[in-house]
């Protein structure tokens, strides 16, 4: 597994953790909530918060990799930005 592929999967699994958190700490119709309504309703009728087993999805894990991808996107438009104006750059710190 390359390096990339690893800090990902440990992103994404700290976020997935906190979304856990967040909507557990969250009262019903609260942000996280609302969009699990929402994907359930638009996207996959079946989605549920956690899966039941390792080869479901679930919303948190759905949103985690969205994040988690969403941050390295915004890094690498960084990056490029910072070529182009000859800043320093950021990349060397850790993902997340």
């Amino acid at each position: 597994m390359s390096e990339l592929a690893i800090k990902f999967r440990e992103a994404a699994r700290r976020i997935k953790s906190a979304i856990s958190q967040v909507y557990v700490a969250e009262k019903t119709d609260e942000s996280l909530d609302k969009l699990l309504e929402s994907s359930e309703r638009e996207l996959l009728p079946t989605l549920q918060l956690t899966a039941d087993n390792k080869q479901d999805y679930s919303f948190v894990d759905i949103y985690a990799q969205t994040i988690a991808y969403a941050l390295f996107t915004a890094r690498v438009f960084s990056y490029i930005r910072d070529k182009q104006e000859e800043t320093e750059t950021f990349l060397d710190r850790e993902l997340v």
